[in-house]
């Protein structure tokens, strides 16, 4: 018997596969320190703990959603480095980059979660990142991108080379010259100027050697070629070299140094690197989270004592291809679940995805299902599978009676046991009973179980027990098949006869193997079956059902919007043809100005007084006509309808008006034309009863006082039905004209308009612009957005519309 088969968590870890989940995670790491993080996971049973690990993926999960991404550095185990440091080692170029690289990393994640105060615990995590500035600016000034001491390491480093490099091009002159004259000379094997040994040599013949003065530093493998430094180059050789040990001295003093710094901040470096080993933890097990479309458990507070176990759609992770989902529900009332129904019909799948998805939870994992709620366990404690063991001598029975008896030894009220085919392997009648007498004990003490059994004398047990429930899993009638789902309150068919049949043996065995049932058996198995057709027919109603009413929710959301778009549409309707009904009238106007004009000047003009007085007639009929359409009490182009609420208006209630962000008072009854006058701030309005969107019955606004109707300070505009501020001070006014101003001129007039208000405490100022091509009302809107003073705008409610900008003030 293995060990590691039972106890606790770790127990079953290995039974439940956990361990391949673990591998799975870390795969999605980025560090070797953050894969070893990921690859020592384990469930916890304290709910502190639990919430904090869940509460961690959340904030991954939603860090990736914010499409924000942490960076890693390079994937290389770097405590090695450290630790090197630490004990006066020195490190390479390349791996004082890896470092920096890593800092690098850390200050960046740092910056990044501290602007998200949404994720409280990544930002705690991240100020736990020390400020390792210092080593990266080091090594960013010290060193390359390739690995390589810059000159600008050190000022010393800067002149050797400048030296060695000066020196070096001396020795090549003098040795290009010796090439040169051996060359003609005929003594060179090729021309060409090399090393040796860290000597510049030439590449003579070596029959020639005796005629060239110098050091010979090497002989070619054919021994045909010798390479001789010039006597003429020695000096300047000897000089180039000490130049150079003196330029690698600096070269690992340098690097000593950056090492020192390393070493001197171990401590922080190991901070760090743990700090991000943790961060990459939670961005793998976010990414496993979302790669699998899993959702956040559920864990009852065990204080609140709800020990429901509910999962829906839940699918083993490690099952590829066509996923099985699951569902499961354990009701705080029942303690003992017993599952039956046929061989390959899912049991034992069921068992190791509930037993696996609850410590994926307490490890602080989520779990791939629809949904899952559970209570926490100080333990998961599972005998699943043949524990036979040649090596003990002991029977597969043996094995799982010694497996019980470890877990029923340290099993506790809060812990979960799985069993699989309970009392199997043995004689039936006692192989039943002993399964009885074994849920009778988990019961009784309150420990949670799901088990498996093919014994029907268990199920007919459990049937009659309080706290007990039988479930079974079923195959498809058609192409037995498992289904996966599990049916609470039914026990199962084990389907052998059917079985039996479709596999071919012989129809007069499967005859006589009926009729040697007993008449009990037979009729029980025929009352399953028709229970299981029926179930299975309602379960398909069911979700058909819910197909159905989705699909109607569906609908009825599209014709609620429809219907919503439709209302919008039909009032801009009629505030359209209000406006243009506005525009006639107000032309029609103008046109009778210039009538009257033409009238004062008819003998100058030559025009004919008839001819002037027939205009006028026609448009006073114009006039006259477009006045009786607006005002007749039934005028609508399209009907609309009061809602309840406008029919119940008085004087004083507060309201909304479309488009409008603050509240109004009404200040009127609605007249005959449906007309209502309210006050906005310092103005009063008259606007159609229609443009009223809701009550503002809890909105508070200490900035809008009510005014009183009959206040001196507010003086009627002819012709709009707008009230605004008297002329008690001269200025500023609540109204400004821009009417004919170019862009530049009109904004500095705003400017110095909305000074001179915000000044004397206005509240509502408007801003009569006109319509036009609309380019002058963008750029006044575009400049009162985010202005120091203005606290929103919109257009005007009544019948100038977009004509005018209504801007309330801070």
């Amino acid at each position: 018997m293995n060990e590691n088969q039972i106890g606790g968590f770790s127990g079953t870890s290995n039974l439940l596969d956990f361990g391949l989940i673990r591998e799975t995670i870390a795969s999605l790491a980025h560090t070797s320190v953050g894969t070893d993080l990921v690859l020592s996971i384990v469930p916890s049973n304290s709910f502190v703990e639990v919430t904090t690990l869940q509460q961690e993926t959340a904030e991954g999960c939603h860090l990736s959603e914010l499409g924000a991404q942490l960076e890693f550095g390079p994937p290389d185990d770097l405590r090695n480095l450290v630790n090197r440091a630490r004990l006066g080692g020195i490190l390479s170029g390349l791996e004082l980059l890896l470092l920096r690289s890593m800092v690098d990393a850390a200050l960046r994640n740092r910056f990044v979660l501290n602007r998200h105060e949404e994720l409280p615990l990544l930002s705690g995590i991240s100020d736990s990142l020390p400020d390792l500035g210092i080593i990266s600016r080091s090594i960013d000034r010290a060193i390359g991108e390739s690995g390589d001491i810059l000159d600008q390491a050190s000022i010393t480093l800067q002149h050797l080379r400048m030296e060695s490099r000066a020196t070096f091009n001396q020795l090549n002159n003098v040795a290009d010259r010796n090439l040169r004259r051996l060359e003609r000379q005929g003594l060179l094997q090729e021309p060409i100027i090399t090393q040796r040994n860290g000597r510049v040599v030439l590449l003579v013949k070596a029959e020639m050697k005796y005629k060239v003065p110098g050091i010979v530093h090497d002989v070619s493998d054919s021994g045909a070629t010798v390479f001789v430094e010039p006597m003429a180059a020695i000096d300047l050789g000897n000089k180039w070299r000490e130049s150079r040990s003196a330029e690698d001295r600096e070269e690992q003093r340098i690097l000593r140094d950056l090492s020192e710094l390393v070493g001197y901040l171990s401590d922080d470096c190991d901070q760090m690197l743990n700090t991000m080993a943790r961060l990459d933890l939670v961005c793998a097990k976010s990414a496993y989270a979302m790669a699998t479309k899993a959702v956040a458990p559920e864990i009852s507070d065990p204080d609140m004592d709800d020990r429901t176990l509910r999962l829906s759609g839940a699918r083993h992770p490690l099952l590829s291809g066509n996923v099985v989902a699951i569902t499961l529900d354990i009701a705080d009332t029942d303690r003992v679940m017993l599952i039956t129904g046929p061989n390959a019909g899912g049991k034992t799948v069921s068992l190791k995805t509930i037993g696996l998805l609850v410590m994926m939870a307490q490890a602080g994992l989520y779990v791939p299902a629809d949904e899952i709620k559970m209570p926490l366990f100080d333990g998961v404690y599972a005998d699943i599978g043949d524990q036979q063991s040649i090596e003990h001598s002991l029977s597969t029975f043996s094995s799982h009676i010694q497996n019980l008896k470890k877990i029923l030894n340290v099993v506790t009220g809060k812990s979960l046991v799985l069993i699989d085919e309970l009392g199997t392997s043995t004689d039936p009648e006692e192989g039943a009973a002993l399964a009885e007498s074994i849920l009778s004990y988990l019961c009784d003490r309150s420990v949670l179980t799901v088990s498996t059994t093919h014994h029907r004398r268990v199920a007919h047990y459990v049937q009659n027990q309080p706290m007990m429930i039988n479930a079974s899993v079923d195959l498809d009638p058609k192409t037995l098949e498992p289904t996966y789902y599990i049916t609470s309150g039914l026990p199962g068919r084990s389907y052998a006869m059917t079985i039996a049949e479709r596999l071919g043996l012989s129809p007069d065995i499967i005859h006589n193997a009926r009729l040697r049932m007993s008449s009990d058996e037979r009729d029980s198995e025929e009352l399953l079956r028709e229970l299981r057709e029926g179930r299975h027919m309602v379960e398909q109603l069911r979700r058909e059902a819910e197909v159905n009413l989705l699909d109607a929710r569906a609908k009825q959301a599209d014709v609620d919007k429809q219907l919503e778009d439709v209302e919008s549409r039909k009032i801009e309707i009629v505030e359209e043809a209000r406006l243009d009904l506005q525009n006639r009238i107000s032309e029609i106007q103008q046109n009778l100005q210039r009538a009257e004009k033409l009238l004062s000047q008819t003998e100058r003009s030559g025009h004919s007084a008839e001819d002037i007085r027939e205009r006028v007639r026609n448009e006073i009929h114009l006039l006259s006509d477009t006045r009786r359409d607006i005002s007749q009490p039934d005028w609508q182009p399209i009907k609309l309808e009061r809602v309840d609420w406008q029919n119940s208006l008085q004087v004083g209630d507060r309201v909304f008006v479309r488009g409008i962000p603050r509240p109004v008072e009404i200040l009127s009854a609605v007249d005959a034309e449906n007309n209502i006058e309210v006050l906005m701030g310092t103005m009063r309005a008259k606007i159609p009863i229609y443009q009223l969107d809701k009550p503002a019955e809890n909105f508070s606004d200490t900035t809008d006082k009510p005014r009183t109707v009959g206040d001196a300070r507010y003086r009627q505009v002819s012709g709009v039905g707008v009230y605004s501020r008297a002329n008690i001070r001269k200025t500023p006014e609540d109204e400004i004209n821009l009417h004919g101003q170019r862009v530049d001129e009109a904004l500095g007039n705003v400017e110095q308009f909305l000074d001179d208000a915000s000044l004397a405490s206005l509240d509502i100022v408007r801003i009569v612009h006109g319509k036009g091509t609309g380019t002058l009302r963008q750029a006044i809107r575009e400049y009162l957005e985010g202005h120091p003073v203005v606290m929103s705008w919109g257009s005007d409610p009544g019948p100038a519309g977009n004509g005018v900008t209504v801007v309330w003030l801070k």
